[in-house]
Order: C-alpha cells, then structure tokens, then sequence
C-alpha cells in the first residue's frame, strides 16, 4: 500500500522504542532510544536523510519505520540496511523515501517485501549499488554552448580528424582553464586515461596522479567510472560533440564522498595513432539532478 502524503505517516500517538542511523560508511549508531513521541524525533532525523543520504530506522509500539533518499542513498549504507531485512525478524515495515522534495511512502508486511520494496525505489530513482549519478542531456544548438566551450568546439571543428595529442596539450590547457582529461580509445567503448588538468578538486587530482593508462572504467567509485565510460562510448560512437549535465556523489579513495556538479563536453578526435575522447567541464554548483 502507497501513501503520498507526509501527514499520512500513521505516526500520530505512535510510541518511539529506539532510533538507529546508518551513515555512508554503514556505520549504526543510536540516535534515540525510549518512550517519547516519534514525530519529535521524525523532525531531528529529516535533515541526516535529506541532506547527507543517511538511513533511518525506528523501532515504534505498531511497527518499524525507515527513511531515506534513494538518490543519495551510499552502497555502503544500501548493503548494511539490506543485511539487517535479510535478518527476516521485522514483519510491519514503512517505509519513506523523499524524492522531488516529496515525502512518499509504502507499507510492507514483512522485512523480505521491504527488501523488495526498497530494490524497486534504487531502480526508479538510482542510489545504492546503482551509484548516486543524474545525467541530463543537453543541445549543442547555437546560442547554448556555455563561453568556455566555444574556443574547444572550434578547435575540434579544424582538427577532428587530423589530432595530434601532444601538439594539442598546451593548447588544451590554455583553452579550458586547465579542467580537462584526454582518454585513448584501447578498444570499441574501452577507453584508458592520458593527460588531464589540473585545475580539479584535491580529491579528483590526487587519484588522476596515479591513474596514467588505467581504464577509465577503475575510478574507486566504479558506478561513475562505467557512467563516464558509457558517455564516451556514445560521444565516439556518433562522431559528434556531446554535451551534458552532471550531478553526482562520488566515492573517493579511503571511502570520502564528495559531491560534483559540472557542465561536461565531449569531443571526439581521430590521429593517425588512434582514437581520442577530450572531456572538458565548467562547475555547475547550483545543479541540482539528484531527486
């Protein structure tokens, strides 16, 4: 049964036994526990799940209630929460998900349809092991290439297919403010990473140091690694820029999440010693795909 209305929790009178929280790392901590009214408890727990994609669950007299954002959801916390169902003992299960500034939620009669129930909103919505990325197409018609870009789109119009990596390098750099990587295609849609910029993120810089010739596919957060893979693959595909939008929590090296929202153009060269794929980015802080 799906409830869409927040004021629909059946919270009301509900008694709170305990309040658990499962952050990014799958870590559980209690964040409550004892006889107090849920909805006072509901309101501290809001902003951990809105804001930083943490999972709630609490244990109330008439049922168990979890909480999360699919979108942000990490793999971590996903698989830690899914162990806990795996367990079976909770039969009455509500479970809430916020999507679109939208609280919704969907009552289950056992911790296996929970499960279930939970699979199904990662699909729709992404998150857990399906990786926290949202990725919007947009047209390259005149008028809508951000400044930044003009000056790469008309070098990639003069040289598409006569590109010589290593000329092109200061040329890059200077162009696109140095926020650029440069990928060899090894094989059809396989691609390893060249030279790069280095005007990103300590985070991203600090991986890319050591990444010279490993596929693109290797980044630690793997469900972006394939998404960035799958949007070359198509770029080089059709011979054509892309251009898209790019929301996305990445997991780093040592578990360390960082958010990154750009403007990404691909373009795709020819040389006489293969195929290349330069991807260049303006920041977009304010874009906002995650639902």
């Amino acid at each position: 049964m799906r409830l869409s209305n927040d004021r629909q929790e059946g919270l009301h009178g509900s008694v709170l036994q305990a309040a658990y929280i499962i952050d990014d790392y799958g870590e559980v901590t209690m964040g409550a526990c004892g006889r107090a009214q849920a909805s006072h408890v509901f309101d501290a727990v809001r902003s951990l799940v809105n804001n930083l994609g943490y999972i709630t669950y609490l244990v109330t007299d008439r049922f168990i209630h979890i909480k999360l954002r699919p979108s942000l959801t990490s793999l971590m916390s996903y698989s830690r929460l899914m162990r806990w169902l795996d367990c079976g003992h909770p039969q009455r299960i509500l479970v809430s998900y916020l999507s679109a500034d939208e609280w919704c939620h969907e009552v289950t009669g056992s911790a296996r349809d929970a499960a279930r129930c939970i699979d199904r909103i990662m699909a729709r919505y992404g998150g857990g092991p399906l990786g926290n990325i949202g990725r919007e197409t947009v047209s390259l018609r005149p008028g809508a290439v951000p400044p930044a870009f003009r000056e790469a789109v008309a070098y990639w119009q003069a040289n598409c297919t006569a590109f010589d990596p290593f000329v092109a390098m200061p040329h890059l750099g200077r162009m696109l403010n140095d926020r650029f990587a440069l990928s060899a295609e090894v094989a059809p849609g396989e691609f390893v990473i060249g030279s790069f910029g280095a005007n990103r993120d300590h985070r991203c810089r600090r991986w890319l140091d050591h990444s010279s010739g490993l596929s693109v596919r290797s980044l630690p957060d793997a469900a972006y690694g394939t998404s960035v893979m799958h949007a070359y693959a198509e770029t080089m595909r059709r011979g054509e820029p892309a251009m898209d939008n790019i929301d996305a929590l990445v997991t780093w090296t040592g578990g360390t999440r960082s958010r990154h929202r750009y403007t990404r153009l691909m373009l795709p060269f020819l040389a006489p010693e293969g195929r290349w794929l330069l991807s260049c980015f303006v920041p977009a802080p304010r874009l906002r795909l995650l639902a």
